[in-house]
């Protein structure tokens, strides 16, 4: 019994691991498309690259710290905190870049890393939409129930 439920555990760290590492790898991804614009092009310049780079930095460290599993007590919570609120606000200045980038019909942005961006933007917004509206329907049961 004990055995079958180590390799279930097994099984699960594995696809976990190599879900970690496909995400590391399109952070990279979308990191080198961010840096590319920095080189190569001028109708990209904006301080919302700079932010996003950045971002996509401090995501790649933290999932690096998360796939070696590295125990930071404390500070490893403060860094999740921070991971959040960052992360909300990268998704209001991923969609406002991207949508500057398609205004001012910047040509040399276009790619499959920009549409890519785009899309994992919907998706963290919409998850982000789900925890929500789950959250609070969760909290009034709860408040309800007293």
């Amino acid at each position: 019994m004990a055995e079958e439920k180590l390799k279930e555990l097994g099984k699960f760290m594995s696809v976990a691991f190599m879900i970690s590492v496909a995400v590391i790898l399109v952070n990279v991804y979308l990191l080198h498309y961010v840096t590319k614009l920095e080189s190569s092009c001028d109708c990209s310049k904006d301080w919302k690259r700079t932010f996003i780079k950045y971002f996509l930095y401090f995501t790649i460290a933290m999932l690096l710290i998360n796939l070696v599993g590295l125990s930071l007590g404390l500070v490893k919570k403060y860094l999740l905190i921070i991971q959040s609120i960052i992360g909300i606000i990268s998704i209001v200045v991923i969609f406002l870049y991207i949508r500057q980038l398609k205004a001012t019909k910047c040509l040399c942005s276009e790619n499959n890393a920009r549409l890519l961006m785009e899309i994992i933007n919907y998706v963290k917004l919409g998850w982000l939409l789900f925890v929500t509206i789950f959250g609070a329907g969760l909290a009034v049961a709860v408040l309800s129930t007293k």
